[in-house]
Formats: structure tokens, C-alpha cells, sequence
């Protein structure tokens, strides 16, 4: 997903999240401080150069640095669907679980985070059922696709361009929204059961099981083409909310550590369907 789409999303969950808690001010930030950590964070996964490498980690290859794939919800070519789910799952999880620590890092920790949530949605890293071109956040991964700048990938770079009122970009807002929403609860309860719920439900994997896209052969483009035309026409309603967990957001005295500065602070981030499954 490209920065313009990636910093929208977090624009409008940021906006979300702050429109259901009015009395909370996140981190003593106000929503548009908050905006700009989250979206400064995020953007930095996306960076096109980096002192240790040259070229940013965003642009190594899945052969070069399958390491790095999880980062971008994209698929190591060397692993299997399930093992390539799972391991997005933990570097998600370990991201938000680092972030909680707080710190001048905090920011940097959730805003990698939120950017692998998104990143999930868009169709060239991450296909899901139908279901989320309705805007269901929930929706399964039943595939990831496999990045190469150069030879010939499953990274089909139109996907990353949705229509800003398609619905997988209402569904990565969903999900950021609650990422959030969750995130601060957990945080300020000092827990983080519900995060581990959270990201258990935006990752579940197809019954049908999980496949990597390692070719782009007729069966793909054909299924591409096809995900393709439901981007394009399917339109979600302005007014779809998320659903929030009941508890109030609360602060204890611990929490007098949230008016600390949250402004990120870069750092380099280094963090196997062992055949290739065509829908």
C-alpha cells in the first residue's frame, strides 16, 4: 500500500478513535499530535533509503531479506502459508507488546504495527475473502503474495492504490481503529489479553488453510483480475462505525508516563506454503 493510502487510513482511525473517547486524550496528545506520531511511525516501515542497507527494507526482495516480509504482511518464498501467517502475527503481536514498554520507541513500536495491520488489507500483499471488499476486517487471509521489484512477482502494485471509498481501505480503517482503541485499553489496564484476541481475529487464517502466491500464472492473474473488478465496485457506507470494548479507557497512576514524549524515534528494523497454491 502506498504512503498517500497508508496515511488516509490513519487519518480516519485516529479521527474514529478519538470521536468514540472524547474525554481521553491519548498519551496527553491531542488528536493531531496523535495523528502525526502514528503516522510519522508508520510511514518510517516505507522509507526508501537506510544508512545500514542503501535501499530501504520495503524494497528488498523476498529473496534477499525474507526477513523483512512479515513487516509489510507479504509472504517469505521459502515458507509455508501457515508459517508466513503466523510469523506476521508475532512480529504484529511483539511490536504492540514492545510499545506498552513506552519510551521515547513507543511510537516507533506502534506505528510498525499499524502499518503491518494495514498493509494486510491491500490485495498486493495479503488476499482475504470476499468478505473484505464489503469492509469486514475479519475477513480471513486465504493467500500472501510474494514482492520482487525486478523478475516477475505476485505483488501486483494496483491493489496498492484502492479507491479511498473502496472497502478493504473501510476494513483497514476498522482495523487500525480497534488496533488502537485496544492497544490504549490494554495499555492503561496494564494487561494484554485483548490484543492477543485482537490480533488472533484480523489474522485468522481460511478453513481451506493459507497458501503463498509464489508464481503469477494463469490461475493467479485470472483470480487477480477478479479481486481487481471487486475493488473497483464495491463501495462501503460512510457510516460504518467500530465496535469498542465497553470498559472505559482509564489512567492509573502509573499512567503518568503517557505525558512523556511519544514522538518516534527512527531506528532500522531487521526484524514457509512450501509450494505455491493458485486459487
Amino acid at each position: 500500500m502506498r504512503q498517500p493510502e497508508h496515511r488516509e487510513i490513519t487519518r480516519r482511525a485516529v479521527a474514529e478513535l478519538f470521536r468514540a473517547h472524547p474525554s481521553v486524550r491519548m498519551g496527553a496528545l491531542s488528536e493531531g499530535g496523535y495523528f502525526q506520531a502514528v503516522n510519522r511511525a508508520q510511514a518510517y516501515q516505507d522509507r526508501p533509503f537506510d544508512r545500514r542497507t542503501l535501499l530501504g527494507p520495503t524494497l528488498h526482495p523476498g529473496t534477499w531479506n525474507p526477513g523483512v516480509q512479515r513487516a509489510h504482511a507479504l509472504a517469505d518464498p521459502r515458507r509455508s502459508g501457515a508459517d508466513n501467517l503466523g510469523l506476521v502475527k508475532e512480529y504484529v503481536l511483539a511490536e504492540l507488546l514492545a510499545a506498552t514498554a513506552g519510551g521515547r520507541a513507543e511510537m516507533v513500536h506502534l506505528g510498525a504495527a499499524v502499518h503491518a495491520v494495514q498493509d494486510s488489507y491491500s490485495g498486493a500483499h495479503t488476499w482475504r475473502g470476499d468478505a473484505v471488499y464489503g469492509g469486514d476486517p475479519n475477513a480471513p487471509v486465504q493467500s500472501l503474495n510474494v514482492f520482487h521489484p525486478v523478475l516477475r512477482d505476485t505483488h501486483d502494485q494496483r491493489f496498492d492504490r484502492p479507491p479511498l471509498e473502496s472497502g478493504t481501505v473501510s476494513a483497514a480503517v476498522r482495523a487500525t481503529t480497534e488496533l488502537l482503541a485496544v492497544y490504549e485499553f490494554d495499555r492503561a489496564a496494564g494487561g494484554s489479553s485483548g490484543l492477543h484476541q485482537l490480533i488472533d481475529r484480523l489474522f485468522q487464517p481460511d478453513t481451506r488453510g493459507v497458501g503463498v502466491n509464489l508464481r503469477a500464472g494463469r490461475a493467479w492473474q485470472q483470480e487477480r483480475d477478479r479481486r481487481l473488478g471487486l475493488e473497483s465496485h464495491f463501495r462501503t457506507a460512510d457510516d460504518q462505525q467500530v465496535h469498542f470494548p465497553r470498559a472505559r479507557i482509564e489512567r492509573s497512576r502509573r499512567s503518568n508516563r503517557l505525558s512523556r514524549d511519544r514522538r518516534p524515534r527512527p531506528r532500522d528494523h531487521d526484524p514457509s506454503r512450501e509450494h505455491d497454491r493458485e486459487p
